[in-house]
């Protein structure tokens, strides 16, 4: 916002040619696999030439890192309010959880050819396994948390296994799900389906209860 006129700063040449590079980006992941995908290629379908590409972008996985950087926050803001909720399987916690699960299906769905890249490729790029690694431990710890507080106070079913083993196995359980279901664009990923099975999955392993459903 600028402070002396109130009006909000319009974006600049850069930052729409910067935005047009990742939309170039985004487009062509959704018909092949970056590694198949040139620099020219991107700074064609942005509209721009090579060396351009290179004043705003200093590799290929600099724009990845740009583009999952937006979806990752997304992901981490919608999980944190079932992740950090003192409730427990109450109705507003699983509303909470569907909620979380909903959007990360929709993000799926939409950007699960982006997401591929990162959580499923084996081979990809020290930086986007670190990348993932990140993003996985963040949501494993967060969940492993979340689990202790609800078997201490005896809500979620006493160990073993262990809450961060559970917690693990649910995450990665959870992302390889979400991914093989974008991968053939299964109707599930959708319609809501694939949320309630992965709903009912948690609250049971959890809970040893299933979710209330239509919540």
């Amino acid at each position: 916002m600028n402070e002396q006129t109130g009006r909000r700063r319009r974006p600049s040449k850069g930052d729409q040619r910067e935005e047009a590079i990742l939309a170039s980006a985004r487009t062509l992941l959704c018909e092949r696999p970056m590694s198949k995908i040139t620099v020219a290629q991107i700074a064609e379908g942005a509209g721009i030439t090579a060396p351009t590409f290179y004043f705003y972008f200093a590799t290929k996985t600099d724009v990845l890192v740009a583009l999952l950087d937006q979806v990752a926050e997304r992901v981490r803001d919608e999980l944190s309010g079932w992740l950090e909720s003192e409730d427990g399987t109450g109705a507003g916690a699983e509303e909470a959880l569907r909620q979380a699960l909903t959007t990360n299906a929709y993000l799926w769905a939409e950007q699960g050819a982006l997401l591929r890249e990162v959580f499923v490729c084996p081979d990809n790029d020290p930086r986007l396994a670190a990348f993932r690694d990140r993003v996985s431990e963040h949501l494993i710890t967060a969940l492993g948390r979340r689990i202790e507080r609800d078997r201490e106070v005896g809500r979620a079913l006493a160990g073993p296994p262990e809450a961060a083993d559970l917690a693990r196995t649910l995450v990665e359980m959870t992302f390889a799900v979400f991914s093989a279901a974008s991968r053939r664009d299964d109707p599930a990923l959708r319609d809501g389906r694939l949320v309630e099975t992965l709903a009912a999955v948690v609250m049971r392993s959890v809970y040893g209860a299933a979710p209330r459903t239509g919540v």
